[in-house]
């Protein structure tokens, strides 16, 4: 039986779709979705698109069947969201939601182009072969592979002190992305900063870029011992509360990761926050001791658009 034609329309989200949206946004991953966390604040900043399905095959009005949210930064249109209803997928609905939002990073006033110009990203898992397949027809590119894990908040023993450093002279080379709200950001566009060095400190939503065992880095020492850290804080997309997110490029010494994911707890728990959410540059080393659960790995791909 052949497919009827669809008939849609790109616009911009309404409250009255929410319902029939979020109908379709409950079983996404087998943890269930987040759209329903973030509906209302995507909604106010107007980046918030929907495919509307014109002509229906029942006699209903028209139907939000797509979504798609657009996140704006100097010099990146960040894509992220895209839900397609289970009935309409293989149609083409992700590739106009992607196309619309990339056009709409280009419409002036171009407040998001930098000298570098404009580009948008998203992210893939790397078992999304469907995704991954229209991301090549949109001539997006693969960049780095990423693994997410998730550490629980742990206050250290008592007396106990970690050799995390302030890292001022940031290589923006080496460490180029920091991750927020599971959103990709260039380093080379922030100033440096740091946390205090000895325990946890307190995380802003400032990123501040950390290492840990920083004799590695002095006296001409191989910086590949390093392990370094980009904090950042944000909102928690699973519920209430807030998240640490960090940016992990990790070393070869085993020891120096554990001494920063025992930081990285430290310093969750210290400020109350809900979960620690790190993002790893490829994977571990060998001999890591397992301080994590259910890691999966992404791809991060990018498109230059002007």
């Amino acid at each position: 039986m052949p497919r009827r034609r669809v008939k849609v329309r790109i616009r911009g989200v309404r409250k009255e779709d929410q319902a029939f949206v979020l109908g379709y946004c409950r079983d996404t991953f087998d943890w269930g979705d987040y759209i329903d966390n973030v509906w209302n604040d995507w909604q106010s900043d107007g980046e918030f698109l929907v495919c509307e399905d014109r002509a229906p095959a029942d006699s209903s009005p028209p139907r939000p069947v797509g979504i798609c949210h657009v996140h704006m930064s100097p010099g990146q249109a960040w894509i992220e969201g895209i839900r397609v209803h289970p009935q309409h997928r293989r149609r083409g609905i992700a590739t106009r939601l992607v196309r619309e939002a990339e056009q709409m990073t280009l419409r002036p006033p171009p407040t998001t182009t930098t000298d570098d110009g404009l580009a948008s990203a998203m992210i893939i898992d790397t078992k999304n072969e469907s995704s991954l397949a229209m991301a090549r027809r949109l001539e997006y590119e693969i960049t780095s592979t990423w693994t997410y894990h998730k550490v629980s908040p742990r206050r250290p023993d008592a007396g106990a002190r970690h050799k995390i450093t302030e890292l001022r002279d940031l290589d923006r080379a080496a460490y180029p992305h920091f991750v927020r709200e599971w959103r990709w950001f260039e380093t080379r566009r922030l100033g440096a900063g740091g946390v205090s060095s000895e325990g946890p400190a307190a995380a802003t939503d400032t990123p501040r870029f950390v290492r840990s065992d920083g004799k590695a880095l002095e006296g001409g020492g191989s910086s590949s011992q390093a392990t370094v850290s980009v904090l950042a804080a944000g909102k928690y997309l699973g519920g209430s509360g807030r998240t640490l997110y960090a940016t992990l490029y990790p070393g070869t010494d085993p020891a120096g990761i554990d001494e920063m994911i025992t930081f990285l707890a430290g310093a969750a728990a210290s400020e109350s926050y809900v979960s620690v959410s790190v993002f790893t540059l490829g994977g571990l080393p060998p001999g890591c001791r397992e301080w994590t659960r259910s890691p999966f790995e992404f791809y991060l791909t990018r498109k230059r658009l002007a």
